[in-house]
């Protein structure tokens, strides 16, 4: 088998570039070590809020990283009707606005600052009195005296958007291959010949993305250390449908993202360089306290799953995006950290004008990490 590009990797990065490059007419092939979107993707909450992620990213950089960000959260709006379109999966995406709240002066200075600074960035946010965020969102816990309201922010469901993305992409003509691993790059000098995989077929490529999250690690051929390490998050979901919440909502230990049908998904740990799925009980049972604890009327919800994903993070908690320095066709699109559904469609983007010779940008170059 040959192809123009092989994509390693069948999570919603992948699939996000599989569809734009199959789109763009390509030849693609998609291998995936499991099922579509089964992986990190499906452990994900799906928030789309750029400006609360600012926290994440250092001061020098979160122009950069903020322009980057609001061009794929606008992006998502016309995917998730054209994938309505092509796949008859509703996506579920809500651009209902996203809530950071406030319980300590300190808390209220520090959303004070960032509404600052998203304003200087051209956004419009809105602080929030105690009264008039009850009367945007009734039911949080009196503790909260002040919030940060961002209209323009929202959440997506990966899982559906996943699903709307694999049908989309095998419709287009992707070759999507399942449950099969990629375990070793053929090399003739500075160019990949062909990838192998563990069931014994060698793919030939024209070009090779590496977008296979905590696993890019295995085709990283750079200079210096590899860098992408782990951070497990685990997350639960609770039957909420009398609960009323209508947008996302942040506090400094805590998220609560309203589903369809009456799900919340809560969240997440934190643990670095854990690379188990195992869910901890005592973990869950603080995340079922901390909803609780936001939202008084969640006491009680009854606990319909909990998981555990592993976040593909970097040193600097941006992603690498780019054309290998020393592979002349090998691609790379991982280390998303937290923000992997947020900015699939400008990763595809991206990537897509790599393919096409664009060159690196320093936000995302894989060199960056050269020393």
């Amino acid at each position: 088998m040959q192809a123009d590009i092989v994509i390693i990797g069948g999570g919603l990065i992948g699939l996000a570039i599989a569809h734009r490059l199959a789109g763009e007419g390509a030849d693609v092939c998609l291998i995936e070590a499991g099922q579509p979107g089964a992986g990190t993707t499906s452990a994900a909450a799906g928030m789309l809020c750029p400006g609360f992620e600012l926290a994440h990213v250092d001061e020098d950089r979160q122009e950069s990283f903020h322009r980057f960000a609001m061009a794929s959260l606008a992006s998502w709006r016309e995917l998730a009707q054209a994938l309505v379109e092509t796949s008859g999966i509703d996506i579920d995406l809500r651009m209902t606005g996203a809530l950071g709240l406030a319980a300590s002066a300190r808390e209220a200075a520090g959303l004070k600052s960032l509404a600052e600074r998203l304003s200087g960035f051209g956004r419009r946010p809105v602080m929030l009195s105690r009264g008039e965020l009850d009367q945007l969102q009734p039911g949080l816990h009196a503790r909260f005296g002040t919030a940060l309201y961002l209209a323009d922010e929202g959440q997506v469901d990966p899982r559906l958007a996943a699903s709307a993305l694999a049908k989309t992409c095998k419709a287009m003509g992707v070759k999507l291959i399942e449950d099969v691993a990629v375990t070793s790059l053929e090399r003739e000098a500075d160019r990949i010949c062909a990838v192998k995989t563990s069931n014994g077929e060698r793919i030939e490529a024209g070009q090779v993305i590496a977008a296979a999250g905590l696993a890019s690690r295995d085709f990283w051929l750079e200079k210096g250390p590899v860098p992408f390490f782990s951070i497990k998050g685990q997350a639960l979901s609770l039957d909420a449908a009398t609960a009323s919440l209508s947008c996302v909502i942040r506090t400094s230990g805590t998220y609560l993202c309203p589903k369809a049908g009456g799900r919340l998904v809560v969240g997440a740990t934190e643990e670095r360089h854990i690379e188990t799925l195992t869910t901890d009980e005592d973990r869950i049972d603080s995340l079922s306290e901390g909803a609780a604890s936001v939202a008084p009327g969640l006491k009680g919800c009854t606990v319909t799953d909990a998981w555990a994903g592993l976040r593909p993070t970097t040193p600097d908690r941006l992603p690498v995006i780019g054309r290998s320095s020393g592979v002349e066709n090998l691609i790379y699109a991982s280390g998303h950290h937290r923000n992997g559904i947020l900015l699939a469609p400008a990763t595809a983007r991206l990537v897509a004008a790599i393919v096409g010779g664009a060159g690196n940008p320093g936000l995302t170059a894989p060199d960056r990490f050269a020393g």
